[in-house]
């Protein structure tokens, strides 16, 4: 059985946003390392009021040799921490307890197939039960259903630099 799109995907609300929001606490209590590197907070640039907004997203993929985290919008074109980089491509990243600048770039559609097939092989299970759901589809992901998903996906890369002009 391919893919089949069973509900549209729409921005948590009530307890869902709770439980969303709850790791910002847990990293702003020096707490980040609980997750690894499976999880980023991410500080960005509103697009429309400058301010700083915070975010805690899963890292798809982090490559060491090019000190990258690949972030994949699992509420699609519309998320805020999405259009923000967008505008403003210069941020800071929270990994454990360290923080650092980053620069956002968003892959080409055959990168980003490729960096969603690469977590769907690493990473099957929870690929097939946490992120098929939640992107509104249910069924067994072929390679040929992680590609085309790729296109609804926006996959971000963010590589740590000096220093940006992130206030």
């Amino acid at each position: 059985m391919t893919l089949v799109k069973v509900k549209a995907i729409t921005s948590p609300k009530g307890w869902r946003l709770f439980l969303f929001r709850l790791p910002i606490w847990l990293f702003r209590f020096r707490l980040g390392w609980i997750f690894g590197r499976q999880l980023l907070l991410l500080y960005h640039t509103g697009r429309k009021s400058g301010q700083i907004y915070t975010t805690v997203l899963e890292v798809i993929r982090y490559d060491k040799v090019s000190n990258t985290y690949f972030l994949a919008s699992g509420f699609g074109e519309n998320s805020d921490w999405l259009n923000n980089l967008m505008a403003t491509p210069a941020a800071r990243v929270m990994v454990g307890m360290r923080q650092h600048s980053v620069v956002a770039a968003r892959l080409e559609p055959a990168e980003a197939a490729e960096e969603l097939l690469k977590y769907w092989r690493q990473k099957p299970l929870r690929f097939q039960y946490m992120i098929i759901p939640s992107l509104g589809y249910k069924g067994d992901a072929t390679e040929i259903d992680v590609k085309a998903l790729a296109e609804h996906v926006p996959i971000f890369s963010l590589t740590a630099c000096a220093a940006t002009k992130y206030t």
